[in-house]
């Protein structure tokens, strides 16, 4: 499928089988994390020229929020956030009981659950990589930023 994956080992279960809603929740996490890097590289503008690549993020995003919403309500059901358990989303779940002062909707948890999941994807690791690269392509803008941060005033002269 991506590239991001080595052989798609992260998307095998534990005999060995192809794990396809796993598969799908990756390339959407992909696809988030390429388009935050590519925002951050390019200028705002540029999202009007590429609209089919804003659209396959959009959907992404769509598949993902939907995909966590899912979990969310199933953990709900179930009863989660009742002290069993201990991780992050009973942790929300248990923030939005009747008990709480300020309990937290369902799409409150979603949208926490969101950050946590593409906040862990490395989109400005890898947004700094491609910036990298990029100065190292080209010379002459390596020169130039080395006299900016030396000088302060991007003039090029000490």
């Amino acid at each position: 499928m991506g590239r991001h994956r080595s052989g798609g080992y992260r998307s095998r279960t534990s005999e060995g089988q192809r794990d396809p809603a796993l598969e799908r929740y990756l390339d959407a996490t992909h696809i988030i994390e390429k388009e935050i890097s590519f925002r951050a590289l390019h200028p705002s503008i540029s999202r009007w020229f590429f609209v089919r690549r804003t659209l396959r993020a959009r959907a992404a995003y769509r598949y993902l929020y939907g995909y966590l919403s899912e979990i969310v309500q199933r953990r709900q059901t179930r009863g989660g956030g009742d002290g069993q358990s201990n991780d992050v989303l009973d942790m929300l779940i248990a923030a939005s009981g009747p008990e709480c002062a300020d309990p937290l909707s369902r799409k409150d948890i979603v949208e926490e659950m969101m950050s946590l999941v593409l906040g862990g994807t490395d989109a400005m690791a890898y947004t700094v990589t491609q910036a990298l690269l990029l100065l190292g392509d080209r010379p002459e803008i390596q020169r130039d930023a080395r006299c900016l941060i030396e000088n302060g005033d991007g003039s090029g002269e000490k």
